[in-house]
């Protein structure tokens, strides 16, 4: 009666699926995933929303900076695929709490400098910071991106059953698209005058040092178990889009579905920058 302990503890799977308790079929899951993903969901919506912040008033950052709101949105773009090189490097060798959390600090700093952060007090000024420092503050938040934007499937992978994945994931990838929306939608009803977008890049800010704190106090690196007996071996390849794939190519849990599904939205984001650069 009593069960076989051969393959070392880990949920008692043998390999078939009738392990018992640790199997495949009936894992190990801890609520706090959902957390995960609440964390990640949103500094990604964040980021997409910093991405076209000024897309529905351009005609307010062009008063103000006598610049096309555009190029704001190329500045970020060119950042951000230049940071998706290093993603996964930098993702393998300090693993997924510290490179989020540290995303997320980036991605602060940057809103905050956007913003016009008075160094001496740490709030918002009453005005506008230099053409300069906007740029610097939407290159260090494109440059963060990644690091929401690319690592979804790995979280799913360490954290929630095969029946959740293709949801955790296509959550968190979609958050991109809630953030352009966001954009438009709080964009267009407060960036009406240098006042208004003043109080706009602040309320992204504090939105943003919210959601890094909050990671930084409650966003975890896996859990106690793994969800499933293969969950640490798909871990591996599920970095970035890139390393997806190629495991995926040989596997049956719909990872390639997914890959399919996270390059298609980010070729649509593509399409309404260049839609948005025409205007």
């Amino acid at each position: 009666m009593q069960r076989s302990k051969s393959n070392g503890g880990i949920g008692g799977n043998d390999g078939n699926g009738s392990g018992g308790g640790g199997s495949d079929d009936d894992p190990k899951l801890y609520p706090q995933r959902w957390i995960q993903l609440g964390y990640l969901s949103g500094l990604a919506l964040i980021s997409d929303w910093v991405c076209f912040s000024v897309a529905a008033t351009p005609g307010t950052w062009d008063a103000l900076y006598h610049r096309n709101a555009s190029t704001l949105v190329d500045i970020f773009l060119f950042t951000n695929v230049a940071a998706c090189f290093v993603e996964p490097a930098v993702v393998n060798k300090f693993g997924l709490r510290k490179v989020v959390v540290m995303a997320a600090a980036v991605m602060t700093v940057g809103c905050a400098l956007r913003s016009g952060v008075v160094p001496a007090t740490f709030f918002p000024g009453a005005v506008m910071p230099d053409y300069a420092t906007e740029v610097a503050g939407t290159v260090l938040v494109g440059a963060a991106q990644p690091f929401f934007q690319c690592t979804p499937s790995q979280l799913s992978a360490t954290w929630f059953g095969k029946s959740e994945r293709a949801l955790a994931t296509a959550v968190a990838i979609n958050a991109n698209q809630i953030g352009i929306a966001t954009s438009f939608l709080v964009g267009g009803i407060m960036a009406q005058s240098e006042a208004g977008l003043n109080s706009y890049f602040s309320l992204i800010t504090v939105c943003s040092a919210t959601l890094t704190v909050g990671a930084l106090l409650q966003f975890q690196e896996k859990p106690p178990t793994p969800p499933s007996s293969s969950a640490a071996e798909e871990a591996v390849f599920q970095g970035s889009f890139l390393e997806q794939v190629r495991p995926s190519m040989c596997s049956a849990d719909g990872s390639l579905v997914i890959s399919a599904v996270d390059a298609l939205n980010r070729s649509e984001s593509a399409v309404r920058i260049v839609q948005l650069s025409g205007l």
